[in-house]
């Protein structure tokens, strides 16, 4: 058995209502189950337990998360993780639909979290922008979405791209 596998759990019954909980390979996300349905929820080691809230929007297929869902899963993955990895930090980014959502929830599981972040879309892409200019400076070859990235200039256009694409 691997050292991840063992941080598995199944909540509740074994009927089809019971979610399925663990890491995925290497600890960079959570994989939550209920049912035929599951999500990849942004998670990671770095200082500590990270838990990102952003990708807990949608099942996998697309399906948008009701509200209810969104508060299952959050309180289901925040007790997988106290359980197993210790209190995290949760990240919140202020220009999510679901932003005051995240906020209630933390609000009042403030004892099970270390702290809570606040980002944004532009400080999300600030870091990526800092991140894929180290690469080039240090020679390395950057492609993003098949696209070979050259430049700044370059840069600049593919995250300019990517905002008009998310909107």
């Amino acid at each position: 058995m691997g050292f991840l596998a063992r941080f598995r759990r199944t909540a509740g019954s074994n009927r089809g209502d019971a979610p399925r909980i663990e890491y995925g390979s290497r600890g960079e996300e959570i994989i939550y189950r209920l049912g035929e349905k599951s999500i990849e929820i942004g998670f990671s080691w770095a200082s500590g337990a990270r838990l990102e809230t952003d990708g807990i929007e949608r099942w996998r297929g697309g399906t948008s998360l009701t509200d209810d869902e969104k508060r299952r899963i959050f309180n289901d993955v925040l007790t997988f993780v106290n359980t197993t990895g210790g209190k995290p930090v949760v990240a919140i980014n202020r220009d999510a639909p679901s932003e005051t959502l995240w906020s209630d929830l933390c609000a009042k599981r403030q004892s099970d979290i270390k702290r809570v972040e606040y980002t944004s879309d532009d400080a999300a892409r600030q870091m990526q922008r800092e991140d894929w200019l180290d690469t080039l400076r240090a020679g390395k070859q950057l492609i993003v979405d098949g696209e070979t990235v050259e430049t700044e200039a370059d840069v600049d256009r593919v995250l300019e791209r990517l905002k008009r694409s998310k909107a």
